[in-house]
């Protein structure tokens, strides 16, 4: 039995080889192959393996036959493994149509992942991190594996998406639509025209006719094909929210999976399907607000005060992460309340209040109302929250005021870019340096994650230089030095009446 392992698995070196037979040892024959069959883990570690050496049509004939032995067993998480581990490899290698592959083993391995999750719940429970709660390491290996096929599910879908989505917006695709539809409204008029005049002929009006009937056809077989395309993108693309939206919610290994689902959340947040998605019991509630902190600043710029369930969401979101992790997010919120506010004070000579607004700046009104109610929010939570947020906007409107300042005449055509000019007594950073809270975060650090309420990754201002110096430049932008609690030196440009992201 042994030389019929090795024979199966002869592409390997001879290392792997003599490995498996000093782990067979002398066992008898009848006793090593009632091992090897009563153990799903053995039998997957062998398609692996030959998957990975080259050998894959023998390794998905393995899988595909240990899943017929294993179709009636109590254990879903190994079934849904094995399952999703078929379609996956037959994926890889393209044998199969992606809608076929879908109905045979992802969409099987999705319904074996929920009834799994769903039935290890305790009925007090609303979350499927309870069933993954033992410290058994069955239970962690259940979990691990849950957060990969989930990874791999959601990430299937999202292709599937892709490209059905790059079918609809096909140019030569779409011409030719175009094309069968115009043809079929000139054969309608031509049809009209015959037999209006009387001079079509029977024969003409009959030829017309049978055109009108293949053109027909085709638009309508046309128009059906649409209609399912579209069908099968929002199902492809609920299952790959719902997966990539799980997968973060009980793992921690994939947590790349974050830029996918607020991708797919804000490619598509205007179609009916995501609203359907975001309205239903969906984890997005329950995965760890960390995990879209790399994403706050993209987030916060969708804010609106528009009540659809995308916005809705979105303004859950960005609250939980702004009283989680306030010193990460709050600084972005204060931006969008604070948006129009340099670029107003730049253009008071000009415009007139009986213009309309564009477009632009109503999205841009709808953010800043959005930004100011969470704001408030945070504030409303508890007294230390509010001491936070009354601390960074202290200093957001010290760094606005010095902002739009004027440099003093004589300092403007220096080139002595060192030099260092003294902040006036009037101005508010001057009088907040005489008595700086100890809870200003130095806005420009990039604070690493802990636990939410933990705020020993984050450096604040231990003190900052008495004055700026000048970038150079038509606006004069200022240069001012800060020294962080972590012992490092920061340097910040403070600039107003311009559009800072031209910097960037």
């Amino acid at each position: 039995m042994a030389m019929n392992h090795i024979f199966r698995l002869s592409s390997l070196s001879s290392s792997l080889a003599a490995s498996w037979l000093s782990s067979v040892d002398d066992e008898d024959e009848d006793e090593d192959e009632e091992r090897r069959m009563a153990d799903p883990e053995l039998r997957l570690w062998e398609a692996e393996v030959l998957w990975e050496s080259g050998n894959r049509n023998l390794a998905i004939e393995i899988l595909k036959a240990h899943r017929s032995e294993i179709v009636d067993t109590d254990d879903r998480i190994l079934l849904s493994r094995v399952t999703l581990t078929i379609g996956e490899w037959l994926d890889h290698e393209r044998v199969e149509r992606p809608k076929v592959l879908w109905e045979k083993y992802f969409n099987k391995a999705a319904v074996l992942l929920q009834t799994a999750t769903i039935s290890a719940m305790p009925s007090s429970s609303t979350s499927p991190l309870s069933s993954f709660s033992s410290s058994s390491s069955s239970a962690a290996v259940a979990a691990a594996w849950t957060g990969k096929a989930l990874n791999v599910l959601g990430t299937f879908a999202e292709r599937q998406c892709e490209e059905l989505l790059a079918t609809i917006d096909d140019e030569a695709a779409s011409a030719v639509r175009l094309q069968k539809s115009n043809e079929l409204k000139a054969c309608q008029q031509a049809i009209l025209e015959a037999s209006s005049s009387g001079n079509g002929g029977g024969s003409e009006l009959a030829r017309l006719k049978g055109i009108l009937r293949r053109l027909e056809a085709q638009v309508s077989s046309d128009e059906a094909e649409m209609k399912t395309t579209q069908t099968d993108i929002g199902g492809f693309l609920q299952i790959a929210v719902w997966a990539f939206a799980q997968c973060l919610e009980i793992s921690d290994s994939f947590d790349n999976s974050v830029y996918s689902l607020v991708s797919l959340i804000m490619t598509h947040a205007n179609m009916p399907e995501m609203g359907t998605i975001l309205l239903a019991n969906t984890p997005m509630e329950r995965i760890a607000s960390r995990k879209f902190l790399p994403l706050a600043h993209q987030l916060c710029a969708r804010l609106s005060t528009d009540e659809t369930p995308f916005h809705s969401m979105l303004k859950r979101l960005v609250y939980r992460m702004a009283v989680e992790y306030p010193y990460h997010v709050l600084n972005h919120l204060f931006a969008l309340r604070n948006a129009n506010r340099t670029s107003s004070a730049s253009s008071s000579g000009g415009g007139g209040k009986g213009k309309g607004k564009s477009e632009s700046d109503i999205m841009e009104e709808k953010r800043c109302r959005a930004a100011e109610g969470i704001l408030m929010q945070v504030r409303a939570t508890d007294s230390d929250l509010k001491g936070i947020v009354d601390a960074v906007d202290q200093m957001c409107e010290a760094y606005i005021e010095l902002a739009v300042s004027s440099v003093p005449e004589k300092y403007r055509n220096t080139k002595l870019v060192n030099k260092i000019i003294g902040f006036s007594s009037k101005m508010r950073i001057s009088r907040l340096l005489q008595n700086l809270p100890p809870n200003i975060p130095v806005f420009t650090a990039r604070p690493t994650t802990g636990i939410p309420g933990d705020y020993g990754c984050v450096p604040f201002i231990s003190s900052m230089s008495e004055g700026y110096s000048l970038a150079g430049g038509i606006n004069l932008p200022k240069i001012l030095r800060v020294l962080g609690s972590d012992g490092q030196r920061y340097k910040q440009l403070v600039k107003g009446k311009d559009d800072m992201r031209q910097d960037a």
